[in-house]
C-alpha cells in the first residue's frame, strides 16, 4: 500500500515538473488587408467640357502596412490629388475620382490598386452635349457724357462656348443706342464669336439707359448700356425756337402717333440764316422740311410726329445749326428745339435695335454740321 502511494506521488511530481518547463508559441504576424467601401462609382450624365466628382474610401483592415498606388486607363477619369497610399492597420484614406467626359456617349474605366487584394473599382458615366452656351464679354457699357448728336461707338463680344449653334437676335428698348438692322441677327456655331458694336448718339439732355438681350436659346446675360447727353454749342447761329421752345405731345399710345407744330425765328436783323434742324431721335420725326433759309427776322413753321415704340417719357433735343450769309461769323449751333412726349401702353423692351440713317444734306449745309451719327455694325 505504501509502495503504491510512493509511485503515485512520484508520477505527480514528474508531471508537475514537465508542466513548469513548457511555453506557448507566439501567433503569426497579421498581414495587411485591403477594403473598399464601395465596389463602383456611377457619375450619371455630365456635359462634355465640364466635370463631376465622386469619392471612395480605402482602408487597411488587417495589420502591417498597406502600400500602393491607384492607376487608371482612361482620359475621362482621373484621381484628384495624390494617387498613392501607405496605411497602417486600422487606417483609411479617402480618394476623389473626377469624370471629365471628352465626347458624347458612355464611358467606363476600372481603377487598379497596385497593392493587390483590393480588386478594381468600376467607374461609369455618360458624356452629354452641352448645347449652345452663350458668353458675353463686356456686359456693362458706360459711354460717358456726349453732346447732343455726337456719336460714340463701343462694343461687346458674344461667344458660343457650347457644342451646338444658336440663333441670336440683338434686342433693346431705347432709340439712342443703335445697331445696324442688317447685322442684328446672326447664327453662332460652336467656338465662334461675334463683335457687336453699338453707337450711342444722345438725342436729349440727361441719362439714357438700355438693356439688350442677345440669343434666343442660349441663356446670354443681358447687356446694360448707359450714356449721358448734354447741350453743346459752338460757332454762331441766330435762329432759335419761337416761344415756347418745347414741343409737348402729351400722352400717346405705344404704336400710335400724334402731330404738333414747331416754329423757328431768325433773330438777326441784318443777315440771312440758312441751315437745318437736326434730329437724332427715333421717337420724333419731321413731317415737313427741317431745312430753312430765313431772311432777317423771318419765321418758319412745320410739323413733327411723335410715334412712341415703348412706354414712358420720351425726350429729344434737336440742334438748330446754321450759318449767317456774309456775316463772317463761324457757323454753328446756339439753340435746340426741344420735344417731349409720353408713351402709354405696350411692353418695354419689345423692339429690336435698328439703324437710323442721317438725313441727306446739301453739301453747303453739311459743312455747317458736325457730330453726324454713324450707324453701328455687328461684325
Amino acid at each position: 500500500m505504501n509502495r503504491l502511494l510512493l509511485i503515485l506521488a512520484t508520477v505527480a511530481l514528474a508531471a508537475a515538473g514537465c508542466g513548469s518547463k513548457s511555453s506557448t508559441a507566439p501567433p503569426p504576424p497579421t498581414l495587411p488587408e485591403c477594403h473598399l467601401n464601395v465596389s463602383s462609382l456611377a457619375f450619371d450624365s455630365v456635359a462634355v467640357g465640364t466635370s463631376a466628382d465622386r469619392q471612395f474610401t480605402l482602408a487597411n483592415v488587417g495589420g502591417g502596412t498597406l502600400t500602393g498606388a491607384i492607376s487608371d486607363t482612361s482620359s475621362s477619369f482621373s484621381i484628384v490629388g495624390a494617387a498613392d497610399y501607405q496605411l497602417a492597420g486600422g487606417q483609411q484614406k479617402t480618394f476623389t475620382v473626377r469624370f471629365s467626359p471628352q465626347r458624347v456617349g458612355p464611358a467606363q474605366v476600372g481603377l487598379v490598386f497596385s497593392s493587390g487584394g483590393c480588386g478594381s473599382l468600376s467607374c461609369t458615366g455618360t458624356g452629354r452635349s452641352r448645347g449652345p452656351v452663350c458668353e458675353i464679354v463686356g456686359s456693362s457699357l458706360d459711354f460717358g457724357a456726349h453732346g447732343i448728336g455726337s456719336p460714340s461707338s463701343w462694343g461687346f463680344t458674344v461667344r458660343n462656348t457650347g457644342d451646338q449653334a444658336f440663333w441670336a437676335v440683338v434686342r433693346g428698348d431705347r432709340g439712342d443706342f443703335l445697331v445696324d438692322s442688317t447685322q442684328a441677327y446672326y447664327v453662332l456655331d460652336p467656338g465662334m464669336s461675334a463683335q457687336v458694336t453699338v453707337t450711342y448718339t444722345p438725342s436729349f439732355v440727361g441719362t439714357s439707359r438700355c438693356t439688350l438681350t442677345v440669343g434666343e436659346n442660349a441663356g446670354c446675360d443681358p447687356v446694360v448700356l448707359v450714356g449721358q447727353g448734354y447741350l453743346e454749342t459752338h460757332g454762331f447761329c441766330s435762329v432759335a425756337p419761337t416761344t415756347p421752345d418745347t414741343v409737348d405731345f402729351g400722352t400717346v399710345a405705344v404704336g400710335g402717333s400724334a402731330l404738333r407744330t414747331w416754329s423757328i425765328t431768325n433773330g438777326s436783323g441784318s443777315y440771312w440764316a440758312s441751315g437745318v434742324i437736326f434730329n437724332y431721335s427715333r421717337s420724333f420725326a419731321f413731317v415737313s422740311d427741317p431745312f430753312f433759309n430765313l431772311s432777317p427776322g423771318a419765321q418758319q413753321s412745320g410739323q413733327l410726329r411723335f410715334s412712341p415704340s415703348y412706354p414712358g417719357v420720351h425726350y429729344a433735343a434737336m440742334p438748330i445749326s446754321c450759318g449767317l450769309t456774309g456775316s463772317g461769323l463761324t457757323p454753328g449751333v446756339q439753340k435746340y428745339l426741344m420735344c417731349k412726349g409720353v408713351g402709354v401702353g405696350g411692353a418695354p423692351g419689345s423692339e429690336a435695335l435698328r439703324g437710323v440713317a442721317a438725313p441727306t444734306l446739301p453739301a453747303s449745309v453739311g459743312r455747317l454740321l458736325r457730330g453726324q451719327p454713324t450707324r453701328a455694325r455687328l461684325r
